[in-house]
């Protein structure tokens, strides 16, 4: 994965398409990811994981709208990495739920990553932690081992523009098809903003 990012990060440098500033960024990843692929942490990259209760229909929908957003962005595109997992192991191993992935599908989003549990190291690698809601929040500060890995924490839902009457990306698991429609909805308002700040060198 590290060799098609260098090779995209080359494609950028020789189109002449970035600024300054951009091809000095570029030229740095290259040179990191050359000396060190994926198994140290990229400190010109950011890190997102996005975390729900079972890792099967809200944080997959946003790990995979926030990769879309950040493909088609070439001010964060190379420059950002994105996961997802669940507060519980109960659907390890397991694609996301076929309700979220028929929604996705019908927006052009192929959500396709495999469940898996919030472990504690992962506030070592990850910048930001988005929690789908206050419960969330709760048990990830339950895994988090001190005041640093806590402030990595944060609500997805404090980041909706044209939805604030929500305060939380509400689990469509026992629901109907609409609220698998109107999470994906508060996901991809929220993934907007944060990916907006990321660009703009706000968060």
């Amino acid at each position: 994965m590290h060799l098609f990012r260098s090779a995209l990060a080359l494609h950028y440098l020789c189109t002449g398409l970035l600024t300054v500033a951009e091809r000095r960024r570029w030229r740095h990843i290259i040179i990191y990811d050359i000396m060190f692929g994926e198994e140290r942490k990229n400190p010109l990259k950011k890190y997102l994981l996005f975390v729900c209760l079972g890792n099967i229909c809200r944080s997959p929908a946003a790990e995979g709208v926030m990769k879309s957003i950040v493909a088609d962005d070439p001010r964060l595109d190379g420059f950002v990495e994105i996961d997802s997992a669940g507060i519980g192991a109960w659907h390890t191993g397991q694609l996301p739920d076929s309700r979220m992935r028929k929604c996705g599908a019908s927006r052009g989003y192929d959500f396709s990553s495999r469940a898996r549990q919030v472990k504690p190291q992962d506030f070592d690698r990850f910048d930001y932690v988005f929690a789908m809601d206050h419960e969330n929040v709760a048990d990830l500060n339950g895994v988090a081992r001190n005041a640093t890995d806590r402030k990595k924490i944060l609500c997805l839902a404090d980041y909706l523009t044209d939805h604030r009457d929500y305060h939380t990306v509400p689990d469509p698991y026992y629901g109907t098809q609409k609220d698998f429609e109107i999470a994906l909805d508060l996901i991809e308002d929220a993934c907007k903003e944060v990916a907006r700040l990321l660009a703009e060198e706000k968060l």
